[in-house]
């Protein structure tokens, strides 16, 4: 060693760098000590008074709504209460961001490893539920949902749950649309948000609505039919809506 450091003519130099690279490390230690702590601390309030929710509650009503995609960074947040009773919303890059963090740490604390499931489960209900949603799924037109997290293994079984039967809903939906199809071909005129907007137009048309709503769905009849006019809409609405009233009682 001291051959070593005879020889070394920068040796004031070497022991400089050495002493900044340690203290670097040093830094990096503190500050993934820091990201950590602070991690886990907010696992920890999310386990105890966070709940996820899942979907929207606004409805599409004008055709500009069929063509606006609903990204799914909107259809996943979660409303967390802190220790003083103050209630925050945490957006979908909020939880993706804790999520890549616990990914990191979750081979030293296995507790955090539910919150990375919960979140990937709950990424593809929200992916299903987009999905659904533009098939024109009654169910999911406006819908929500909550989990709870304060038994996070229990969550981790009810998300999967929810995904499976969502995930069988699509597939069933899917091949309901395309059976329908392939039953009545003038349907193959239209674009599938166009058969959406239909599907939903004469589903809420109601009788006192606006004659632009009703022109609308005219509009886009005539592409089989050039004969149909506006009374006919009105007629085949309100035939519907009668339907509806006694399959209900």
């Amino acid at each position: 060693m001291y051959d070593f450091v005879k020889d070394d003519k920068q040796i004031t130099k070497t022991l400089k760098d050495a002493t900044e690279n340690l203290k670097w490390f040093k830094e990096m230690h503190e500050m993934q000590t820091d990201t950590t702590k602070s991690s886990i601390s907010q696992f920890e309030l999310i386990r105890s008074s966070g709940v996820f929710i899942v979907g929207t509650i606004h409805d599409r009503a004008d055709l500009s709504d069929f063509f606006e995609e609903r990204k799914i960074d909107s259809l996943l947040k979660a409303k967390i209460s802190s220790p003083t009773g103050e209630e925050r919303l945490w957006k979908f890059k909020d939880l993706k961001e804790l999520n890549d963090k616990l990914v990191l740490i979750s081979g030293e604390h296995t507790k955090v490893h539910t919150f990375t499931q919960v979140f990937g489960k709950l990424t593809q209900i929200c992916e299903t539920f987009k999905e659904l949603n533009e098939c024109g799924h009654s169910s999911y037109q406006a819908w929500e949902k909550e989990f709870y997290f304060t038994d996070p293994d229990t969550t981790v079984q009810i998300v999967s749950d929810q995904y499976l039967q969502m995930r069988d809903e699509l597939k069933a939906e899917k091949k309901n649309i395309e059976d329908q199809i392939r039953k009545y071909e003038p349907l193959m005129n239209y674009t599938h948000l166009q058969l959406l907007y239909l599907r939903y137009q004469l589903h809420h048309l109601k009788e006192n609505v606006l004659d632009s709503h009703y022109q609308q769905t005219l509009i886009l009849l005539q592409a089989i039919n050039l004969q149909i006019t506006l009374t006919d809409v009105k007629k085949a609405v309100l035939h519907l809506t009668r339907s509806r009233k006694l399959s209900e009682r």
